[in-house]
């Protein structure tokens, strides 16, 4: 009869045991830090080469970086913000977020450690990432990293890099003077950015200057370089095109053309193109096609290409194009013909030679006056596309 009596005395001892041997073998299974090599190899250095990568766009170099950095802690709060701020930027608005959280639970905290702020302006940036991937709307920008931006503040006085990266956030949202207002901040605490938010200074007064009526115009004035789609856009929305044609164009009058041999004709001549079906602004290629605007013509495939870079060529010709409609005058699609072309690298028999010179001499588009170029295969920003915007309609005198 004392043989049950002892076991049950005995169990909960070998439980104590099983817990405690699990434990152990749990502790001697767990990841140990790996031991710096070096007086370089540690994880503030890791985590300051990870953020240069992701800002130059090497985001699987950057990756590598935070992960060198967790091998030495694998609680260093910057480097797991920084392997968040990277998943954001590739789309994922999940685990990124719960990412940098957990690297802002576990940053250093105290006005001698910038880590908690680092770690906020990962949040900021993972915003302005998802936003720039139409995963969130302008007032969830807003919201989400003004929280960070005021988190940030209070975790560093002194730093001007959350005031940069909530200018960039106001930016987006199109809030050109608030933005502003941060951008000069950021300029006048500088440490390493002020020289950036001087460039952004400039880029917003140039697009305050244009006097943008549409949020479509202020969207492409900030990107580095237009599509087609965009200077489609750009005409119809900012411009005007549709109204602009109708009341510029004189209608054919010399000859009597019956109803239904004009709706023949009109669907015999009308333009397409195979590729706009789907594109977010294929309203607006559709428009700009009706009019058969020289420089946004489909190509010879009967493709638009709505996202190819548009040229200062192309651009050219459209300028030419629309200045002739305005002006009711044909004479300018050849006033320069037959002249020596001033630039080596646009030819006088090349096709888009009078539009060049057109654009030029009006002073719309600018040439490199230091080489003598017109340089016809480059791009243009979107900037300087809504300023030719303004300009156009300044000289055309119709608006």
């Amino acid at each position: 009869m004392l043989r049950p009596t002892f076991e049950l005395r005995l169990a909960p001892v070998l439980a104590l045991i099983v817990v405690v041997a699990f434990a152990a073998g749990m502790a001697g299974c767990a990841k140990t830090p790996r031991a710096a090599q070096g007086m370089l190899d540690t994880p503030l250095h890791h985590y300051e080469t990870g953020m240069r990568l992701l800002d130059a766009g090497e985001l699987e170099g950057a990756t590598r970086s935070f992960n060198t950095a967790l091998e030495l802690d694998d609680g260093y709060g910057p480097a797991l913000a920084g392997k968040g701020l990277v998943l954001a930027m590739q789309g994922d608005i999940g685990e990124s977020l719960d990412l940098i959280r957990s690297g802002q639970r576990k940053a250093a905290r105290g006005s001698d450690s910038p880590e908690r702020m680092w770690t906020l302006v990962a949040e900021q940036r993972a915003y302005i990432a998802l936003h720039g991937q139409g995963k969130i709307s302008d007032s969830a920008l807003m919201r989400e990293s003004r929280r960070a931006f005021n988190d940030a503040r209070i975790a560093a006085t002194d730093a001007a890099m959350p005031w940069f990266w909530e200018g960039e956030a106001y930016l987006l949202a199109l809030e050109f003077e608030q933005a502003r207002d941060f951008y000069r901040e950021a300029q006048t605490r500088d440490q390493g950015f002020g020289e950036r938010a001087s460039e952004r200074l400039l880029l917003l007064e140039r697009i305050m200057a244009a006097s943008l009526k549409t949020s479509v115009g202020k969207r492409i004035a900030l990107v580095d370089e237009i599509s087609r789609a965009d200077m489609a856009a750009l005409l119809v929305e900012e411009l005007g095109l549709k109204k602009f044609f109708e009341g510029t164009e004189k209608p054919e009058t010399s000859t009597f053309v019956s109803p239904q041999d004009a709706q023949k004709a009109a669907v015999a001549g009308s333009v397409t193109a195979l590729d706009v079906e789907t594109h977010p602004l294929r309203v607006d290629v559709m428009e700009i096609l009706k009019y058969r605007l020289r420089g946004l013509q489909p190509f010879s495939d009967q493709t638009f290409q709505p996202d190819k870079p548009i040229t200062r060529a192309e651009v050219a010709l459209i300028l030419e194009d629309i200045f002739i409609r305005a002006k009711n005058d044909p004479a300018l699609a050849t006033q320069f013909v037959g002249q020596t072309s001033p630039f080596p690298d646009v030819r006088s028999d090349h096709s888009y030679f009078n539009a060049v010179m057109f654009a030029t001499t009006r002073g719309l588009l600018a040439a490199d006056v230091a080489k003598g170029l017109f340089r016809p295969a480059d791009t243009v920003s979107g900037v300087d596309a809504v300023l030719l915007i303004n300009a156009m309609k300044t000289q055309l005198d119709v608006f």
